[in-house]
């Protein structure tokens, strides 16, 4: 069994890192919902676009164990090509082999849905479809989840800085009332089809569950998704929620990024194949974007941080790791499809 380090991150590195660039704002969680603890050092990360506006948000999530600063560089890139930004902080403590190993494939064949259902919704929330899940192992609230965190940070953001266009991403009408209320969260619903969804490791994975429950523009994956069972034999196995979810996902607009040399790139490339991403593997540094148009893109380029333990899973997106400026026209590539 292959053993997968957490995405543990610094809050600073990178020519993007600390307090990030021109336009960044940190948004204390509790801000957005009363209910949330106050976190004022990892907190959310918000930024308007610039340049050429497109309309468009892209909501960002980290991976486990690590934060929205982590990201500083990736939030800077899309800003500037005119992308609104929200790099949500959530629950994502607990690691997919730590949550659902190997050894409990036959037990307990549903663990990486559970994990997935609980970390986005909350514990015995229902999704979208009526079905709630659990992970033994978590106590994730409805409040505490990643769709509850994100709904109030984005309402948050539409009420405290109308000026700055995120009402758009919010379902209102031309006076600013809400047409689409979410009783289960108690805020006013996304307007999804203007959604990008761009995760780092679990945050990937996450990102693609989410993704067949709503009507998304596109998913970015970066170093993820994990979600696929080692058979001990050189053997994966992809977990039962991506093959059985696989007809309500975008797939011909979710596009992988990976490093080469990430010790769980076969599970990652199990779940490429399982979803059916097109094109090659191709390798960003050896041609130019758009790369074939390929939605299955690798990186050999030697990561920024040779202290940090997972350096090549890291490399894809977190500011320590991702050499400055080297990963920017993937990363707009990946949110645009172009």
């Amino acid at each position: 069994m292959v053993a997968l380090a957490a995405c543990t991150s610094s809050p600073s590195g990178g020519s993007g890192s600390g307090t990030g660039g021109p336009g960044q704002r940190s948004v204390d969680p509790r801000l957005t919902d009363p209910s949330l603890p106050t976190e004022m050092v990892f907190t959310n990360i918000a930024q308007a676009a610039g340049g050429t506006v497109r309309n468009k948000l892209v909501v960002v999530l980290h991976g486990t164990s690590a934060n929205p600063q982590a990201h500083t560089e990736l939030s800077n890139a899309l800003s500037a090509d005119g992308y609104h930004v929200a790099t949500v902080r959530y629950n994502a403590v607990l690691s997919v082999t730590g949550g659902c190993p190997d050894v409990t494939q036959e037990e307990d064949p549903d663990c990486h849905q559970d994990l997935r259902a609980e970390t986005a919704f909350g514990q015995g929330v229902a999704d979208p479809e009526g079905s709630a899940r659990n992970h033994p192992l978590l106590n994730i609230t409805r409040t505490n989840s990643a769709v509850n965190r994100t709904l109030k940070l984005v309402n948050y953001l539409a009420t405290t800085y109308p000026s700055e266009g995120w009402g758009q991403f919010l379902q209102r009408d031309a006076a600013g009332a809400c047409t689409s209320f979410s009783t289960t969260y108690g805020a006013c619903n996304l307007h999804w089809s203007k959604v990008v969804l761009m995760g780092h490791s679990q945050g990937a994975s996450v990102a693609l569950y989410l993704s067949s429950f709503y009507p998304v523009d596109r998913v970015g994956m970066l170093s993820g998704a994990y979600d696929a069972w080692d058979n001990g034999d050189g053997t994966l196995t992809t977990a039962n929620w991506v093959a059985a979810r696989k007809a309500k996902i975008p797939v011909a607009r979710v596009t992988d990024f990976v490093h080469t040399r990430d010790v769980g790139i076969a599970r990652i490339w199990a779940v490429e194949q399982t979803l059916g991403l097109s094109g090659a593997q191709t390798n960003v540094l050896t041609s130019a974007r758009p790369w074939g148009s390929s939605h299955r893109l690798v990186t050999t380029l030697t990561p920024s941080c040779p202290l940090d333990a997972s350096q090549a899973h890291n490399a894809t997106a977190q500011d320590l790791c991702a050499p400055d400026g080297q990963f920017v026209p993937v990363w707009r590539y990946m949110a645009g499809g172009a």
